[in-house]
């Protein structure tokens, strides 16, 4: 037998992938292909994009060539996948590979990003990824990111692949990684590109949820107890498989008492381990509370649950209740704009199938609105204190007043949380909020720590690794493909923020035309959708009716909503996070420069008018 499920056998049939080891380095008889052909280059991104099958591309290829004979003859030409078998090394009990952070960053174009920057900050994110259902073979890669160029995807910088959920022994899989680590710092952090420029860069933080910050900090658990990496508070009691931890928080750890290993039951080894071998690195404060997996699908997935399921002694989940409940929070689907990633409102009765975007969502966007109208009042208050600290700490340039505002909202919300969902509640999750805004004063918002750029990165890897046989060398073949159609984008022109082909009828102002449609910076605007509703400078609400050409750039028309109100004055006012009720918009159109939005806005319908609700996240 080979080994191999069916499911990685229809998958394997499916995809085509020409990923088996090749050692003859056989040579086609492409050398004429010239790189800089712009139809090869189109034709290369669009594969790579919708990961072609390589019988498809080949007889495409072949039928091309009869009118573009300087095309290749073949995928693995066309888009520059690599020959041969990748170096890779035991790591029980599986294999590693290596790419380097500066190998990686020596690979970007001279015309990028890099070249006019003087600090480079990267986050680093770690998690396990399954590749089939059928089997416990998983991937855990190490990716990088830069958190002041969102756009850019994470990169990969090493990989372990292995039949169980992660490798053995953290320092083993770490080994490289550290030792570059270490190597760059001696060199004072410093690289030079391509283009000879010296670039100077720092770590900023890593970002991994739980099990995996565990692994990495080479630590207890967070089910033992005493695993907290902000503080030496401990769990209580057990109840089955949950512990349950303090409401408070206990003495500080630092990195001195970290590395001198001062907690011997916090620690798995005497000798310092992990990341921790990393010499500037602080393994308290740079090693973070991820939002997304802390708050949005720890803490909000944990409250929903008990609400629905009875557990909530504030509220009785009748069958009434629920239904009335579902259709409410359903009607809000028509609603939900393109930021969210398709995410529509669904019933509750999915809520155990819900992602990591949708309790997002929920938290910050959405809930509100569920508390006011069907929560009692001390169940609304509460919620309140944790949504109105979500959105205070996701906001862009996020002052001192605001981060405590939005602590003290989480301490009181954290000291409460036993008196609503029992006192077996207070997991991991609810207890390290109360170290998230130690997080926020030191790297900014939430958004920009939060794990959900590798989570859809990882989905990426997952959709590339077509079948369990030779993973490190699809990964291996995919990164050098996907390297290679980047650094082709990057040399193109921006796009346009205007489209053409976005065009509407109507005639303002005199215009000949208006667009439609405008991308610019973090969000898309969509006229007579929902997607055309914004703040102007921080606070004023408006409606979208067009975009035109002007003199001094690309300017928005729109109708100015008359009289914005808070929708709730407790735990603040919810013009202070957002928050705002609109109902006519004046029939006066007015015209500002598009750069003066500083908001995508929600809107949802509620008490016979309208939620407008600013868009905090850009991912």
């Amino acid at each position: 037998e080979s080994g191999e499920s069916d499911e990685d056998a229809l998958i394997s049939n499916l995809s085509d992938v020409d990923d088996e080891v090749d050692d003859d380095d056989e040579v086609d008889d492409d050398d004429e292909f010239h790189e800089d052909c712009q139809l090869g280059d189109e034709l290369a991104e669009l594969i790579v994009t919708e990961r072609s099958p390589v019988s498809f591309v080949d007889r495409l290829l072949e039928i091309l060539r009869k009118w573009h004979p300087g095309l290749p003859k073949r995928r693995k030409t066309l888009v520059k996948t690599p020959k041969g078998p990748p170096i890779t090394r035991v790591v029980s009990p599986g294999e590693f590979i290596y790419f380097g952070l500066e190998e990686t960053l020596l690979e970007f174009p001279k015309e990028c990003f890099l070249k006019d920057v003087e600090i480079l900050n990267i986050d680093f994110g770690v998690d396990g990824l399954p590749l089939t259902k059928s089997s416990s073979k998983q991937i855990w890669p190490i990716m990088a990111s830069f958190p002041d160029f969102p756009d850019l995807s994470p990169l990969i910088v090493g990989a372990y692949s292995g039949p169980t959920s992660k490798p053995d022994d953290v320092d083993d899989f770490l080994l490289e990684f550290v030792t570059e680590m270490n190597h760059l710092n001696s060199r004072g952090f410093i690289f030079v590109t391509e283009g000879r420029v010296p670039v100077h860069f720092q770590i900023r933080v890593f970002i991994a949820d739980a099990p995996a910050k565990s692994f990495l900090l080479d630590i207890k658990g967070h089910g033992s107890g005493i695993g907290c990496p902000a503080c030496d508070q401990r769990g209580t009691k057990k109840y089955g498989e949950a512990m349950v931890y303090s409401t408070e928080v206990g003495q500080a750890r630092t990195k001195e008492t970290f590395k001198k290993r001062t907690d011997k039951d916090f620690h798995k080894k005497n000798a310092v381990s992990g990341l921790a071998r990393i010499e500037t690195l602080d393994p308290v404060s740079q090693v973070v509370v991820d939002p997304m997996h802390c708050c949005d699908l720890g803490v909000t997935k944990k409250m929903l649950l008990r609400i629905c399921q009875g557990k909530c002694s504030s509220l009785k989940a009748t069958k009434k209740l629920k239904s009335d409940l579902n259709n409410f929070y359903m009607g809000f689907a028509g609603f939900i704009t393109n930021e969210f990633g398709g995410r529509k409102t669904r019933s509750f009765e999915q809520l155990k199938h819900f992602k990591a975007a949708e309790f997002r969502l929920f938290n910050r966007y959405t809930g509100f609105l569920v508390a006011l109208k069907f929560f009692p009042p001390d169940l609304r208050d509460h919620f309140l204190l944790f949504s109105c600290a979500m959105r205070l700490l996701s906001k862009d340039g996020i002052t001192e007043d605001q981060i405590n505002k939005a602590d003290e909202m989480l301490k009181r919300f954290v000291h409460d949380f036993p008196i609503f969902y029992g006192s077996t509640a207070v997991s991991y999750n609810v207890h390290v909020l109360l170290h998230l805004c130690d997080n926020v004063r030191l790297y900014g918002n939430l958004n920009s720590f939060a794990a959900y750029k590798y989570e859809n990165y990882l989905q990426e890897i997952k959709k590339s690794i077509k079948k369990s046989s030779h993973v490190l060398t699809q990964l291996r073949n995919r990164l050098a493909e996907e390297k290679f159609v980047r650094n082709l984008k990057m040399k193109r022109r921006p796009a346009k923020v205007l489209s053409q082909k976005r065009k509407l009828k109507t005639k303002f102002l005199g215009c000949g035309f208006c667009y439609k449609t405008a991308k610019f910076d973090k969000f898309t605007f969509k006229v007579n959708s929902c997607d055309n509703f914004c703040l102007i400078d921080q606070d004023i609400p408006a409606e979208i009716k067009g975009f035109i050409q002007g003199a001094e750039g690309i300017e928005v028309l729109v109708q100015r909503y008359k009289d914005a109100t808070p929708v709730f004055t407790s735990p603040c006012n919810s013009m202070e996070v957002g928050i705002m009720n609109v109902s006519e918009v004046s029939d006066e159109i007015e015209v500002f420069n598009l750069k003066r939005i500083t908001h995508k806005c929600l809107r949802l319908p509620y008490n016979n008018t309208f939620a407008l609700i600013a868009i905090l996240h850009t991912t």
